[in-house]
């Protein structure tokens, strides 16, 4: 015959199983948010490269100030800090 008590260990039986598959599941979900981020970062990683070496090919192309001027203008975005005016 079924007790009371084991009715109610059956439940937190069930409720520890629920509660271990959610956080395998929310492990699972960061993770993969972690490793898309991963990505992103190394695709801009890889396309500022290619922005800075396109930079240096047309300053050392023309060697004129316009160039230079050009990728020192493109090294400091995001740089500057707040409250500071724009040359």
């Amino acid at each position: 015959m079924i007790n009371s008590l084991d009715v109610l260990y059956f439940v937190l039986a069930f409720c520890a199983i629920w509660v271990t598959v959610m956080v395998a599941w929310f492990v699972f979900s960061v993770t993969s948010i972690i490793r898309g981020l991963k990505q992103a970062i190394e695709h801009l990683s890889v396309i500022s490269d290619l922005l800075e070496k396109g930079v240096h090919m047309v300053s050392s192309a023309f060697g004129s100030k316009v160039a230079e001027k050009a990728f020192d203008a493109m090294s400091n975005i995001g740089r500057r800090k707040k409250g500071e005016d724009e040359e």
